[in-house]
C-alpha cells in the first residue's frame, strides 16, 4: 500500500487534514491532542521510527546504484564455523 506524501508547507491541503487521511489510509491513531498542541502516539511514534529506517534505506540504495554505475560492486562473504560451540557461531 502506497502512503501519501506528506503536504508541502505551501500545500493547500492542510496539514491536520494530511494527518486525518494519513490515520484513516493506516487505520492507526497517529497524533492524539494534548492541550493546544498533538502529540504523537505510541503507535505514531513506531511508525515515525520505522519511516526513518525507510528513508535510509532507500538513501543508502541510491548510495549502491551510485557505486554500480561507478564499476564498484559491493561483495557481503559470510561464513559460520561448524566446529565452534553453537554460542559463538556467527
Amino acid at each position: 500500500m502506497l502512503l501519501p506524501r506528506p503536504p508541502r508547507p505551501s500545500s493547500r491541503v492542510s496539514r491536520p487534514s494530511a494527518w486525518c487521511t494519513l490515520q484513516e489510509q493506516l487505520g492507526v491513531q497517529l497524533l492524539e491532542v494534548e492541550g493546544r498542541k498533538a502529540v504523537l502516539t505510541e503507535h505514531g511514534r513506531i511508525l515515525l521510527q520505522r519511516a526513518e529506517q525507510l528513508l535510509d534505506q532507500a538513501e543508502n540504495i541510491d548510495q549502491v546504484a551510485s557505486s554500480l554505475n561507478q564499476g564498484v560492486e559491493p561483495v557481503v562473504r559470510a561464513a559460520i564455523a561448524h566446529h565452534l560451540p553453537q554460542r559463538c557461531a556467527v
